[in-house]
Parts: C-alpha cells; sequence; structure tokens
C-alpha cells in the first residue's frame, strides 16, 4: 500500500503529465510546519514521474493563490538537473526572486485562514539564459514554446497558534489507525507523512520508501 499523497494534473495540450508524490503531507493534505514560517523554512521533497524523454532541465514554481491580490510566489527556480527527486532544502539550479524579495525558497506564512500552495513543476528541452534576478514572469516567458511537460502538488497550511508562553500549537490533525499501522510496517519509515515533526527529515524517511 502506498500511503504518499499523488497527484497528476490534467494533460495540458502538446506536453506530457507529470506525477508528482509528496511524501511530507499529512493523511489531510497540510505541509508539516517544518516546511513553512513556523519551522525551518525549507522545501519538502518532491518525487516526479513521467519524465519526458526530451528533457533536459526543471523549473520549479510555488504560489499561495489565496491571496486578496493574486497568487503570491514564494519559489521560483529554474536549470535543475532533470530528476526524479527535488531534495529538501534543495541547492541545486538556479534561484530566482519570490514575492518577498528574496532569493530561494520562503514557506508558507498565512496570517489567519487556511490557505493553498501549488508546486508546480515544469519539465523544459532546454537550459535557461535568464537572469538570477528574474521572478517567475521572466521565467513563465522565457519557458513559452520549451515546456514538455507540467505537474502541480496542492497542499495546505493553517498557522500555528501560540500559547502564552510563546511556544505553537499545530492545528489538530486526525491520523487513521490504518496509518498508524503502516507506521509500525514501516517501523516509521513514513513518519513524515503522519506527524508534524521538525526534526524528522523526509529525504531520509522517504528514501526507503521511492529511492
Amino acid at each position: 500500500m502506498n500511503s504518499s499523497k499523488s497527484y497528476e494534473t490534467a494533460k495540458m495540450e502538446g506536453m506530457e503529465s507529470l506525477k508528482l508524490n509528496c511524501f511530507s503531507l499529512l493523511q489531510n493534505g497540510f505541509l508539516p510546519a517544518r516546511y513553512t514560517s513556523d519551522g525551518i523554512n525549507i522545501n519538502p521533497a518532491l518525487f516526479i514521474e513521467n519524465l519526458p524523454e526530451d528533457a533536459q532541465s526543471l523549473a520549479i514554481i510555488l504560489e499561495d493563490p489565496d491571496v486578496p491580490h493574486g497568487n503570491f510566489c514564494h519559489w521560483v527556480a529554474w536549470n535543475l538537473p532533470l530528476t526524479h527527486h527535488i531534495k529538501e532544502k534543495e541547492n541545486r539550479g538556479i534561484f530566482g526572486i519570490n514575492d518577498f524579495c528574496n532569493h530561494g525558497y520562503n514557506g508558507p506564512h498565512p496570517f489567519s485562514t487556511t490557505h493553498r500552495y501549488h508546486f508546480k513543476v515544469y519539465a523544459l528541452d532546454c537550459m535557461l539564459n535568464i537572469p538570477v534576478s528574474s521572478t517567475k514572469w521572466e521565467l513563465k516567458q522565457a519557458m513559452k514554446n520549451h515546456i514538455v511537460g507540467f505537474g502541480v502538488v496542492t497542499v495546505k497550511y493553517q498557522k500555528h497558534l501560540l500559547h502564552k508562553n510563546g511556544s505553537s500549537i499545530a492545528p489538530k490533525q486526525n491520523v487513521s489507525e490504518e496509518l498508524k499501522t503502516l507506521l509500525n510496517e514501516k517501523n516509521n519509515t513514513c513518519v513524515s507523512i503522519i506527524l508534524p515533526l521538525n526534526d524528522v527529515s523526509t529525504d531520509q524517511r522517504a528514501g526507503k520508501l521511492h529511492l
């Protein structure tokens, strides 16, 4: 049984549909705090299937569509080597400028309500030659006519509440008995799918399942 969250986009005209897996998701599709501004703020690992034969590089855009003024970009990257595994704390490729005006990954940071986050992965038939100061808009323009595959993982995150002493309270998550059993069967190799433990490495836990 594969308990990881698996998503596949509807096919885009003329493109292959990439299948993405994120072992970091909780049962109900929430992203653990580890990958957000409430945690250590690193990107989760993604696993990619159905890469087209003519693909030469990958690009990533992470967006929040639930902000009042439209999509907010948390991560923009390109020229990642062709791989089936985007690692935690990924440092390959070139990172552009996100909407925080930072280079690199800035995780979810909703002020109150639950927000959705789209991890969009593009397979390209070339390497791109654009400045490191590029935003998602320059990246999208440069990718035109070069996208041979596309996939998206949509996750959710709700900002943690705080105790009076300042410690964090995670939103309540329901863990089914079936998944608890799976944890025992897998000797806790899947623990980061279920529990938002900040000291758990997804790469370490998921490696035995997918690599």
